[in-house]
């Protein structure tokens, strides 16, 4: 509706009937687009997806805050007595 509202052209009243009836077809898809969807078994709505995507984001960063507590980095001796510094996480983690 938004998008039909800032796109039509308003000079005149025919021009207004014109874009009306030219976005008919647009608007009966979406109507029916709508209804099917109103009788989902899972309705997902704009909030609904909000939180989700929220909700999975908080998930994100707390494991990233896991794995940086567990990440280190250990020296491991070498044969010539040189020391490679390798990342090691444990598997609890």
């Amino acid at each position: 509706m938004n998008n039909f509202n800032t796109q039509v052209n308003r000079e005149s009243n025919t021009h207004k009937i014109l874009d009306l009836v030219s976005k008919t077809p647009s608007f009966i898809d979406e109507m029916e687009h709508l209804e099917l969807r109103s009788h989902d078994f899972i309705k997902i709505t704009p909030e609904r997806l909000n939180y989700l995507r929220d909700f999975s984001t908080i998930i994100a960063i707390l494991i990233s805050f896991i794995v940086i507590g567990f990440y280190k980095y250990e020296a491991t001796e070498n044969e010539n007595g040189s020391f490679n510094f390798e990342s090691v996480i444990s598997e609890f983690p």
